[in-house]
């Protein structure tokens, strides 16, 4: 496996093989699922990784009524720096993170990584995401949620789940903010993770936690939660369904 690193000390050997050990076939089975195997699945395309030799024992099916998703093993990708410090803060285990940006980049003059896996400057990291379709949050712009210990200093902790931040961006007002954090921060919170990443981009949300997850009572709290956020976020969007006149601001895209 190339640069690599895990979120928890019972993860390194996750890291160091670069894949899972377990399969979720039976899982699958379980719960009515379609193991894929190593694919990405489209209707997540904004979510997924780029390759799909950073994904694992894909799942995909009805994961909730009424909510089409996925469950699987993924590696997160975490950008280095030219000294091989990971730009993402917080703190690793087992990593080993080599960074080789070359002569040119002394200069400015970077040269671009090989389009292909595992290419660029960064290192993976074993993780488990679940992934849900959630259209009626379409409306919303891009929301990225992590926890505290691995965002910017400058984004602020969830009134409603201290150990948690949202990515400030300028298409996300004081109000929709405030919305968001009390829909899902009590999830959030309940989490119990190292390590957890939640977005919602393109009328799909993603939940991301550390580890390769195998346990079936974990996997279905990680679904839960998921769709705990699906449900609680189209709540917030409800305002925005009703039609309105072209010219009539959509609120949500219009600040800033």
């Amino acid at each position: 496996m190339p640069n690599h690193a895990a979120y928890t000390a019972a993860d390194v050997e996750d890291a160091q093989r670069g894949h899972p050990s377990v399969d979720l076939a039976p899982y699958a089975n379980s719960r009515g699922l379609e193991p894929m195997g190593q694919v990405l699945v489209g209707h997540f395309g904004g979510l997924n990784p780029l390759w799909p030799d950073y994904v694992f024992n894909v799942l995909r099916g009805e994961l909730v009524a009424g909510r089409l998703g996925t469950l699987q093993h993924e590696l997160d990708e975490v950008d280095l720096g030219d000294d091989g410090e990971p730009r993402q803060s917080g703190t690793y285990f087992g990593r080993r993170s080599n960074a080789q940006p070359g002569l040119r980049s002394l200069i400015g003059l970077r040269k671009e990584a090989p389009n292909e896996p595992f290419a660029a400057q960064a290192m993976w990291l074993p993780t488990t995401s679940v992934k849900l379709l959630v259209p009626e949050a379409a409306v919303f712009p891009r929301l990225l949620l992590k926890t505290k210990e691995h965002m910017a200093w400058s984004d602020k902790a969830l009134a409603t789940a201290p150990s948690f931040a949202m990515a400030t961006s300028d298409w996300i007002s004081a109000e929709l903010r405030q919305a968001v954090a009390a829909a899902v921060g009590p999830t959030l919170q309940g989490l119990g993770a190292t390590f957890a990443r939640v977005e919602l981009a393109h009328g799909a949300l993603g939940l991301r936690v550390d580890g390769y997850r195998r346990d079936p009572a974990d996997l279905d709290h990680l679904v839960a939660a998921t769709a705990a956020m699906a449900d609680a976020l189209a709540e917030v969007a409800r305002p925005w369904w009703a039609p309105a006149p072209f010219e009539q601001p959509l609120g949500a895209f219009d600040a800033g």
